[in-house]
Parts: structure tokens; sequence; C-alpha cells
């Protein structure tokens, strides 16, 4: 499964949730991203629709904006795509999220 998988389940997991009026947002190790209830330290794994105590990965999760959520799935987007050599894709994702990345992949153009 590929990376971006889980991430985008998340994401339509969080707006389900909302819609459905249910307190459930997307939380963030640096790596991966969850879902969680603010008032509770269980997360789900989405990818591998795993309940399990947010405290066991002995990191701290943080609540993912909009917005940082997106950067997270465009960067795996931008890193698989350089991985198989898909300079166009990449390039189309760091566009879109801006910053260094795509800078560093305009510069392998020259």
């Amino acid at each position: 499964m590929c990376r971006e998988l889980p991430a985008a389940i998340a994401i339509v997991a969080a707006v389900a949730a909302e819609h459905a009026g249910l307190r459930v947002d997307v939380v963030s190790d640096g790596e991966s991203l969850y879902l969680a209830h603010p008032d509770a330290p269980l997360v789900v794994e989405p990818g591998a629709a795993r309940l399990f105590d947010g405290h066991t990965l002995g990191v701290d999760l943080l609540w993912q904006c909009e917005h940082e959520t997106a950067a997270a799935i465009l960067d795996r987007v931008v890193d698989r795509a350089e991985r198989t050599g898909d300079l166009t894709l990449a390039l189309t994702a760091s566009a879109l999220s801006g910053g260094v990345q795509h800078q560093r992949l305009l510069s392998r153009l020259n």
C-alpha cells in the first residue's frame, strides 16, 4: 500500500466524522497520520484500521490543520514520484506545497 493512501483515508474519515457530528480529527507523530478524539488517548491508524493507545508511540501527537495534512500528503507524493523517476509528478506536487523541496527539484532540471 502506498504511503499516501492511509493519509488520504485519515482525511476522508475526519471529514465524515465532522459531518456526523463527531469530534475526531487528524494527528501526526511527524511521520504518520492518525485519527484521534480530543478527550481520549486512543487513536486509529487508518491504513491498518488499528485502534491503540497513542501514548505507546513514545512521541507527542500533534493536531494537524487541513493545510498541514495536505502538505503531508503532497510530501509523500513528491517522495514516491521522485523515487520512481516521475519528475513531472514530483514537480507538480512540490509546486502545490511550495518551499525548498520545489526549488530542489527545479535545480535538477539544470
